[in-house]
């Protein structure tokens, strides 16, 4: 199970991390994604998100969804003041990029980050889920 979970949390991550090639809304669910060979279908909105740094961080709490959020990483500058008070709600994880235990002690459905270094095999060391590298396949429901 815990594998499965793996795939799909970083195939989730992988779309935000794509989302200049792809632009998914909220109105586009269910998505299907293919990641290392693995399929998913996500049928609505994260309920236990991680953020691995400010900025998507800053980006989730500007969409109001610290209630979804279960954890937070890798703060480099000071919170904007207007989202101080909903960032202080929200458990850091780390003062840099969690270790794959301590992300996957908050058992989130959705780990977003803003650069490819958050998944680093040095940070959270994903390929001992997955075999190697692959593709993203994204379909619309």
């Amino acid at each position: 199970m815990r594998e499965l979970t793996m795939n799909t949390l970083f195939a989730q991550a992988a779309i935000v991390l794509s989302s200049s090639a792809v632009s998914i809304s909220a109105l586009d669910y269910p998505v299907g994604i293919t990641n290392c060979g693995v399929q998913s279908w996500i049928n609505s909105p994260p309920q236990r998100a991680v953020t691995m740094n400010q900025g998507t961080t800053e980006i989730m709490l500007a969409l109001d969804l610290a209630d979804r959020m279960v954890g937070t990483a890798y703060l480099d500058d000071y919170i904007w003041s207007e989202l101080a008070d909903d960032y202080n709600k929200v458990p850091v994880l780390s003062d840099s990029y969690p270790d794959i235990d301590t992300l996957l002690s908050t058992d989130p459905d959705f780990v977003y980050a803003s650069y490819s270094s958050a998944f680093a095999t040095s940070h959270v060391n994903y390929t001992q889920f997955i075999e190697s590298e692959c593709d993203l396949v994204i379909t619309k429901g």
